[in-house]
């Protein structure tokens, strides 16, 4: 099935073929349509189908021939003129179309015999257009689900218990935090007299044993959260339904709240003084167990609510402040107001603070005060000494209660629906941009070219020569009848060199350290043994080559209410040398913007890769570029920049590397498994296999003629001339049916030729007089520029996110608009 967007960003994308992935087939199609030579040779048919846009494909930058499609919506006339189109037409209009396979026909009706009785479809047209789907069929969505609840819980809990076992870093926050407010409620208020003038204190214990049951909640709200996205995902899958999820949870996490209230009351009545005569320590366990299930659920309830981490730290903030102010411990339930009295009955903390002061207080117990007339003159708690347990139920309910809110929240309020638009804004412009992130994708792709051209690029201060020889590295492991001194060696004698204008693809199999060795190269590595040479520009590297080189992760990592240019101006203000005026500084940014064929994003917000707003992924990825290359590094490191992207995104940011490179900086990238075209945008390549061994380093050649060469010399089979030599030379290196070990490098004359290069301090790679690469400090900007920087940042930030700062004000005043009504309440008597 292949799609193809229009070169009008705002027209839809068109079906343009249907049918075998055979090359006969192919051609037939294709070649009708274009001409019988419109496929290049030396790509491959994934590389040529995955750039077709606007009705041709991306190399072909010429006029169009006569009778070729003209538009994707052409080619799409043309697809449904041709035979394939016509039989799938008939296949469908027959809804015949699984008799074309007998093997999947069969296999559907077994699954259809067996499922549940599900709704039928109203017409057969609702089989492929999914807006004429009938109300009754989205109300029926959970019946899709084959497992009954009870299985779906099982497997739920088995998978809960599961991540409570491998989250031990979790479990053991949980309970050292236990441990740790244990004890210090034990010193701070060690052995309390029986006394009237510390019976106060020991309602201050009641209460804080009450709110730190409750805030134990928020140490794991992050990693909630995230299972919270999961459930999402499986959920839209039918596979459990939503309060399932919840109710796992809730039933795993007992164990580990028993174990809490154990270790509770193990500690704290002991060292505080509490009265432990009779039931009154077991009660206590049972208080604090059902008062902690109580709350927790309830405020992870409310925590669910939250659209995102920030609004459900927010949710549970303001249920438990509501929860702590109406306790019964600042104001009475019986002086609270009927506005305020209904939330006193759902109140867990307020029925496990009226149950643990009962228990303290009411009994013989050898207090030299009067506890019950204390309770209920002075606290207002004026129930029997049985309601203790009374209260305890209650919990037990208000637990069930919280489960059930939870579950209904997981069932109904979902936050993973349709994207939210994002805005553009372009200064002196009287018209606004919005696109969602798909929508946003087609903006930043009508540039791609596969040609690769010069570009005005910011002023080159640093130019370096960058060498590396014999460089192994090793780590620390267990020692074993394997690894007898506890050495594991990741690289092993790696050399190569790099001049300016120099693109090198480092590629290889799984496990050969290519991201180890990026690392190395760039210092990055914290631990770990270096062995070999690495220098710049005939002198070893200093802690200053952070400010000669840049390196680009994996991962993007961005501010994301900034835009492209803002960010740009960040990292310029305080990555380049001191000095530059504003003027100077947006003249480099422009540049970088233009060399990343950034302009129609320049205003854009960047927008997050979890998120359903933002720049898109490819556009992200050139961002990230971005930011290292304002700083004018001398050397651009890239780790696997193209992951995640498809063909065009791929080319366009090989295309953008070329284009750094041929501004006179060295670019090194690894790469997972780069098409042809990608590969060939490259100049030198480095491959390397498992182990750390070098297979290969040397030019690429023009259509991959070098490369090709040399394997096919050394006794490799003959490269298919449409196939993708990345793929063969990866397929040979790691094929352990091949002899193709690393000592054929090590023997060749390639490599004699390379180390000879690089003898006597890179004589024969840095020219005479270069003069090494120095800086004064390991950072370009004072702490000034540093802290204004960072506040102006921080600033626009939450300018751009009202609701995070609303929140943060309503955080502030609700607990004081709370507190005064309580006292109105209070001074008032109601």
């Amino acid at each position: 099935l292949v799609l193809q967007k229009e070169d009008d960003p705002n027209l839809p994308s068109q079906m343009v073929y249907f049918g075998s992935t055979s090359k006969v087939a192919l051609e037939e199609f294709f070649c009708s349509a274009y001409g019988p030579h419109s496929k290049p040779d030396e790509y491959t048919w994934p590389d040529y189908l995955g750039t077709l846009q606007g009705g041709r494909h991306m190399s072909d930058t010429g006029p169009r021939p006569p009778g070729t499609p003209t538009s994707a919506a052409d080619l799409a006339a043309r697809f449904k003129a041709h035979r394939f189109g016509k039989q799938l037409g008939e296949a469908i209009s027959r809804q015949n179309h699984l008799e074309l396979n007998p093997r999947i026909r069969a296999s559907v009706e077994a699954h259809h015999r067996d499922a549940r009785p599900a709704i039928a479809l109203a017409s057969p047209t609702d089989h492929f257009d999914s807006r004429q789907r009938s109300p009754e069929l989205e109300k029926a969505q959970t019946r899709l689900i084959k497992a009954s609840f009870a299985t779906q819980l099982r497997v739920a809990i088995s998978k809960e218990w599961t991540l409570l076992r491998t989250r031990k870093r979790d479990t053991a926050v949980a309970i050292g935090s236990t441990v740790v407010m244990g004890l210090f409620l034990g010193f701070l208020f060690f052995q309390l007299p029986e006394t009237l003038e510390r019976a106060f204190e020991r309602t201050g214990v009641a209460l804080m044993i009450t709110l730190l049951s409750a805030v134990s909640v928020f140490t794991v709200v992050p990693t909630m959260m995230g299972d919270r996205e999961v459930m999402y995902l499986q959920t839209k899958n039918n596979m459990y339904r939503g309060s399932v999820f919840f109710l796992a949870k809730a039933i795993v996490e007992l164990p580990l709240q028993v174990v809490k209230s154990v270790l509770s009351a193990a500690m704290i009545p002991t060292r505080t003084g509490l009265q432990l005569d009779g039931d009154r320590w077991v009660y206590f366990c049972v208080c604090h167990f059902m008062l902690a299930v109580a709350a927790i659920n309830m405020v992870k309830g409310f925590i669910f609510l939250g659209t995102g981490l920030f609004q459900g730290y927010l949710a549970g903030f303001f249920s438990l402040a509501t929860m702590m102010l109406l306790n019964g411990f600042m104001l009475p339930m019986a002086k609270q107001g009927w506005w305020l009295r209904w939330f006193a009955y759902v109140n867990p903390l307020q029925w496990g603070f009226t149950g643990l002061i009962i228990n303290e207080f009411d009994g013989p117990g050898g207090v030299i005060i009067d506890g019950g007339s204390y309770r209920v003159e002075q606290l207002k708690i004026d129930y029997d000494t049985d309601f203790k347990w009374a209260a305890v139920a209650i919990n037990a309910g208000l637990a069930l209660a919280g489960v059930a809110f939870g579950c209904w929240v997981c069932e109904t309020v979902r936050h993973d629906g349709k994207p939210r638009t994002v805005r553009y804004h372009v200064p002196n412009s009287h018209t606004t941009e919005a696109a969602t992130k798909d929508d946003a994708y087609p903006l930043d792709t009508d540039v791609v070219t596969v040609t690769v051209r010069p570009t005005s690029e910011p002023r080159q201060t640093n130019t370096a020569y960058f060498t590396f020889k014999n460089v192994s590295y090793t780590v620390d492991v267990p020692m074993s009848e394997k690894r007898p001194d506890g050495k594991l060696k990741i690289l092993n004698k790696v050399s190569g060199f790099a001049t300016p204008g120099m693109m090198i693809a480092l590629i290889g199999t799984s496990g050969a350290g290519k991201t180890t060795l990026l690392d190395v190269l760039a210092r990055r590595k914290t631990s770990g043994y270096i062995e070999g040479e690495i220098l710049v520009n005939g002198v070893p590297q200093d802690n200053s080559f952070s400010r000669v080189c840049g390196y680009v992760e994996q991962t993007d990592m961005h501010i994301r209410r900034a835009t492209i240019s803002e960010a740009f101006m960040f990292a310029a203000r305080l990555g380049r040398p001191p000095g530059e005026t504003t003027a100077e500084l947006k003249a480099v940014v422009s540049s970088v913007i233009k060399v990343l064929e950034l302009e129609l994003l320049e205003h854009a917000m960047i927008g997050s890769p979890r998120s359903s707003t933002g720049i898109s992924p490819e556009a992200m990825k050139r961002v990230t570029m971005g930011v290292e290359l304002v700083t004018d590094p001398a050397i651009l490191f890239l780790d696997e920049p193209t992951s995640g992207l498809d063909t065009s995104g791929c080319l366009l940011v090989a295309n953008v590397a070329r284009n750094i490179a041929r501004s006179g900086k060295i670019v090194i990238c690894t790469m997972h498994q780069p098409s042809r075209m990608v590969l060939e945008a490259f100049d030198t390549l480095l491959l390397m296999k498992r182990g750390g061994n070098t297979v290969y380093f040397g030019p690429i050649g023009p259509a991959s003629r070098d490369l090709v060469g040399y394997f096919e010399s050394n006794g490799s089979r003959p490269f298919p001339r449409d196939a993708n030599p990345a793929e063969v030379i990866l397929e040979v290196a790691g094929s352990r049916d091949v002899d193709w070990s690393a000592e054929k490098w090590v023997l060749s004359d390639r490599a004699a030729a390379l180390l000879e290069s690089l003898d006597h301090n890179a004589s024969g790679i840095v020219p005479a007089g270069c003069l090494p690469i120095l800086f004064e400090h390991t950072i370009a900007a004072g702490p000034g520029v540093q802290l204004a920087e960072l506040l102006k940042r921080q600033s626009i930030a939450m300018w751009r996110n009202p609701g995070t700062t609303i929140g943060l004000m309503y955080a502030a005043c609700y607990p004081a608009v709370l507190h005064d009504r309580v006292t109105v309440c209070e001074s008032h008597g109601r």
